[in-house]
């Protein structure tokens, strides 16, 4: 998880306790295997009644198409039982053998991965924002629509524009090409 102020893109031990209500909640999730993003302004931490927090896990993983994962979290309660409902969910609805893996507490090493990506998400988002505010000549409130989608954005521009050491980007790996479909309506 990462949070959103009008002072910034904080992790969760950077934001400062008072601006936790007013921020604007994001996961982020990465795959190992490809490399690919993916982030979502989410209603809370945790579990949401909506079920949003779910629903988008299970479609990120099914995207990738691995028939088998192993979901890597930390041991935050919050978290464990997200995993768990979308290991269920897996399971029951896609067909997808789907275990989980926990940290060593206290060791911020074998969550490495997941910091990585917090991250490098946090310096896409930032650039993303700042141009378009340029653009705009003006401030973007975190509130507007506009917020969310660039936070799944910036996620997609990552893994359609940053080159791994195989010399593809995250998308080719999943795809197997660089070319994404246009959407015609």
């Amino acid at each position: 998880y990462l949070y959103l102020t009008c002072g910034g893109v904080f992790s969760r031990d950077e934001l400062p306790e008072g601006e936790r209500k007013s921020a604007l909640c994001v996961l982020v999730v990465k795959c190992a295997a490809t490399r690919c993003m993916f982030a979502h302004a989410v209603p809370q931490k945790g579990v949401d009644p909506d079920g949003f927090v779910i629903s988008r896990l299970k479609e990120d993983i099914v995207w990738l198409g691995h028939p088998k994962v192993v979901i890597r979290r930390d041991n935050e309660p919050a978290l464990a039982l997200v995993v768990d409902k979308v290991i269920k969910v897996l399971k029951d609805s896609e067909g997808v053998t789907a275990t989980y893996e926990g940290s060593v507490p206290y060791d911020p090493q074998t969550n490495g991965h997941a910091e990585n990506a917090v991250k490098r998400f946090k310096g896409m988002f930032r650039t993303l924002l700042l141009g378009l505010e340029k653009q705009l000549q003006g401030k973007v409130p975190l509130d507007h629509r506009v917020i969310t989608w660039l936070i799944s954005h910036a996620a997609h521009v990552r893994n359609l524009r940053v080159i791994g050491a195989d010399g593809k980007p995250p998308y080719q790996q999943v795809r197997g090409t660089c070319s994404v479909p246009a959407l015609l309506g």
